[in-house]
């Protein structure tokens, strides 16, 4: 089973996550019949590392972005986007529910918690401030075809992402986003608190997480924070186009 799993390219931690499942059921069957069987766990070998994920070049997401940009808004564009920007997993998105939107408030965001989140123990918000992910959120969050996202397999939502992914960087995953999205944050200095609230990662610190609480996530000072980190590491993601440049000139 492990070796058929790796064999579609599947992540070490990912195999051991479903044999653990299979192992799972087969324990409980046992249990019910009273058989006198013992299972096993055998040690996992194989499958790629996280760590070898491909991530994008400033390049490449400036590409991305600009592709995402202009084909026909849909599901894949208004998914990758926020993708893109926030770092975010596809099945976070399938999960979500028009309770946690708030894109027309003073600073959009959106809530991800409790059992949306793939991540755990804390809640998170999301400000994206791409005029190009904000464009295609609002036309397309909770269409039809985003009801159709949310219901399909995840594996084949992550391949229909990837294969949009890889028409500007041909070894990258949908999880090569997410990689990125740390990357900048942590090249432009943000605190690590605020990493974690947005993306989720430990914040390698025991202090008491920033946002503590529902009301703490939608507070107007967290999200303006939030916002300006986001701000100040995807400052460069939409390429520049000549008419935003300021020519600069010698005096007579």
């Amino acid at each position: 089973y492990v070796e058929k799993r790796f064999k579609t390219g599947v992540k070490g931690t990912t195999g051991e996550t479903r044999l653990g499942k299979v192992l799972a059921i087969i324990r409980h069957g046992i249990k019910l019949r009273r058989l006198p069987i013992v299972i096993v766990k055998p040690e996992i070998k194989g499958g790629s590392d996280y760590a070898d994920d491909y991530c994008l070049s400033a390049q490449e997401e400036q590409a991305l972005m600009s592709l995402l940009g202009t084909m026909k808004p849909c599901w894949k564009t208004a998914a990758l986007a926020l993708m893109l920007e926030t770092g975010c997993y596809a099945s976070e998105l399938q999960r979500l529910d028009e309770f946690n939107v708030h894109l027309d408030d003073p600073i959009p965001h959106i809530i991800l918690k409790n059992k949306t989140m793939k991540t755990k123990s804390r809640p998170r918000v999301l400000t994206p401030i791409s005029p190009t992910t904000l464009r295609l959120l609002k036309s397309q969050l909770f269409t039809r075809d985003w009801i159709k996202f949310q219901s399909k397999n995840g594996s084949v939502a992550s391949a229909i992402l990837k294969s949009v992914i890889q028409k500007v960087a041909p070894l990258a995953t949908a999880r090569s986003l997410r990689h990125g999205t740390r990357l900048r944050l942590m090249a432009s200095g943000i605190p690590f608190d605020l990493q974690a609230l947005i993306g989720g990662w430990a914040a390698g610190l025991n202090t008491v997480q920033m946002g503590y609480g529902r009301a703490g996530v939608t507070d107007q000072r967290t999200l303006t924070t939030l916002q300006a980190a986001l701000r100040t590491a995807n400052g460069n993601m939409e390429a520049q186009g000549p008419s935003n440049v300021i020519q600069l000139r010698e005096g007579p």
